[in-house]
């Protein structure tokens, strides 16, 4: 089972770049109606930069779990599963991921490598 850990940081890799550039996007196009109309500025500016900073912070955390399962990193293996519980319900990509978390993180085989 331990083979599978490259897959999953993989996967990590792929849904960090999909959350990515779907927030971002959002934020952008959250933006580009506010420059629309200007009196909805004042409420289109602090969303998009709500969203992007989140598609930011999100990217950037799912990219960190990829890298530390590919490195084997002894905080990798939790950080991996907290990530997967809070992905599960995102349909269909998150979910898919998520259960391949568990199903791979679980294994005793896997704990093992990660072993500090």
């Amino acid at each position: 089972m331990t083979r599978h850990i490259d897959a999953l940081a993989i996967s990590f890799y792929a849904f960090a770049a999909l959350i990515g550039a779907t927030l971002l996007g959002t934020a952008a196009l959250t933006f580009g109606i506010g420059l629309i109309e200007v009196e909805s500025m004042i409420v289109m500016a602090p969303t998009a930069v709500f969203v992007g900073g989140l598609g930011v912070v999100l990217t950037g955390a799912y990219g960190l779990v990829g890298y530390g399962l590919k490195t084997r990193a002894w905080w990798a293996r939790g950080a991996a599963l907290a990530a997967a519980v809070t992905v599960v319900g995102s349909l269909p990509f998150g979910t898919a991921l998520g259960v391949f978390s568990f199903i791979t993180l679980l294994d005793s085989d896997v704990s093992e490598a990660f072993a500090a």
